[in-house]
């Protein structure tokens, strides 16, 4: 079974190819696969379209009988009902990290996103006590970081403040050793100080922030509202005073760009009080708007 995203789909086709080449039965699946399928037809016996909870009993039964189907096509996943991963099957000295997924979707509108595209706009979460529940397995399994693999996790206020009281009540208690959590956030969190004094409360203390760029005009082509019309390296202060450090994320190539966003952007970085700037170049991956 082989999970690819867009920048490991020829790869992904590459393994799918080597191990049906020794008999193995192989699954396609993951973001790219489920995004423009079309793409995979052929290369693996099985397809697996959108998300795998709703279909993985139907699949291990097929592939059980050894009948697997050339398709199997799930829908949005109730996370409450999220098995917690077998991490006791896993290879865990060769990891640096864990991960836990507390929520999917993200409701803004970002052009060149895949992200909303197979996961939907509708923030769906799963229960504090399963993640607490999954943080203790994890824990237990030698792990001290920690990633909450969202997409957005602090874009629902009420949700986030609910599981950052739990994981600080959790964290480094009853004699456990402190476990720090980093996520994924946008740049709307530098407007609730008490949303981020809980983030260095819990023990979430590393943030990726898409930033993308100090160009007004292409943010606003890009859909990129959450960052329009706001102070951007103050906003990135105000985090980072608050006890969480930043990762960000910028890009150049927007349509309104000339040669001098290089510059541009260089003394923009250079203002943040960011270490870690990852500086990619626009895509536009497909069945996004962009």
């Amino acid at each position: 079974a082989i999970s690819v995203n867009v920048a490991q789909a020829s790869r992904g086709i590459e393994l799918a190819h080597q191990f049906r080449s020794l008999g193995r039965t192989v699954i396609l699946g993951g973001p790219h696969v489920s995004l423009v399928p079309e793409l995979f037809e052929g290369k693996a016996d099985s397809l697996v379209i959108g998300e795998f909870e709703p279909v993985a009993a139907e699949m291990a039964q097929d592939l059980a009988k050894g009948q697997p189907k050339s398709r199997y096509v799930g829908s949005q996943a109730d996370l409450s009902q999220s098995p917690v991963p077998r991490w006791d099957l896993y290879q865990n000295d060769r990891a640096i990290a864990g991960v836990i997924q507390t929520s999917r979707g993200c409701p803004f509108e970002c052009n060149f996103c895949d992200v909303i595209q197979y996961l939907g706009r509708k923030q769906r979460h799963k229960p504090v006590e399963k993640v607490i529940e999954e943080a203790q397995v994890l824990y237990d399994h030698g792990y001290r970081l920690i990633s909450l693999s969202d997409d957005n996790f602090t874009v629902n206020r009420r949700k986030s403040t609910e599981l950052l009281k739990g994981l600080g009540e959790w964290n480094g208690r009853d004699g456990r050793d402190p476990v720090q959590f980093s996520t994924q956030a946008s740049i709307d969190l530098a407007r609730d100080p008490n949303l981020i004094s809980l983030c260095n409360q819990a023990g979430l203390r590393e943030i990726f922030v898409g930033i993308e760029t100090s160009n007004e005009e292409a943010l606003a082509e890009a859909g990129k509202r959450q960052n329009l019309r706001r102070d951007l390296v103050k906003d990135a202060e105000q985090i980072v005073s608050g006890g969480v450090s930043m990762l960000s994320g910028m890009m150049v190539g927007f349509d309104s760009d000339d040669l001098s966003c290089f510059e541009r952007e260089f003394n923009f970085g250079m203002q943040l009080p960011i270490v870690n700037i990852r500086v990619t170049v626009l895509v536009a991956p497909l069945a996004t708007p962009l």
